[in-house]
């Protein structure tokens, strides 16, 4: 973990599974004796509404009590289910945040009735991050396990893999 706190926000729209996968990652977090702290925000958690949880992971030995609110810039880790919410939040990280984005874009109301679309959030989070990782987790999903739920699993797990979360893989099959 970043120091003894790591500062996580799972960002999305209603009907992505922002809540399911905060409450995926929270329990992991317990199970393996981590305190964890953490808010969720539904601005409209309806289709195509701002879903996000802020999660503050933290060892116990050091903290009794922490704010579930992360500060300006120090977000460690992004996971977006959603490329444009993932953009929304990219001014509140730290400098070397990982970033795990599903890059299938949710059009956005307005982009319905137009003729060209915004510019590519995709094409945007890679020029301002180093090295994150953008994946289609839905087609994925669709090829592989024939579910779209198991996007949130297939998003963790790469989070798992790539360091991103203090947890193993061995342990996400133990509680999903």
């Amino acid at each position: 973990m970043k120091g003894s706190i790591l500062n996580i926000i799972v960002c999305g729209t209603g009907g992505r599974g922002v809540q399911h996968l905060s409450k995926l990652i929270r329990l992991l977090a317990l199970r393996k004796g981590f305190g964890c702290e953490g808010a969720s925000f539904k601005g409209g958690a309806q289709r195509m509404g701002t879903v996000y949880s802020e999660l503050r992971i933290f060892d116990t030995d050091k903290f009794e009590l922490i704010s579930s609110h992360i500060p300006m810039g120090e977000v460690h880790v992004i996971i977006g289910l959603e490329p444009w919410e993932a953009l929304r939040f990219s001014g509140r990280c730290s400098q070397d945040a990982k970033v795990i984005v599903n890059t299938d874009i949710e059009s956005l109301f307005i982009e319905r009735f137009m003729d060209e679309t915004l510019s590519n959030p995709i094409e945007m989070l890679a020029s301002i991050f180093k090295n994150p990782i953008l994946k289609n987790y839905n087609d994925i999903a669709l090829d592989t396990t024939d579910a779209r739920r198991s996007v949130n699993v297939l998003i963790l797990e790469d989070a798992i893999t790539e360091g991103a979360l203090p947890f193993t893989l061995e342990e996400l099959k133990k509680v999903y």
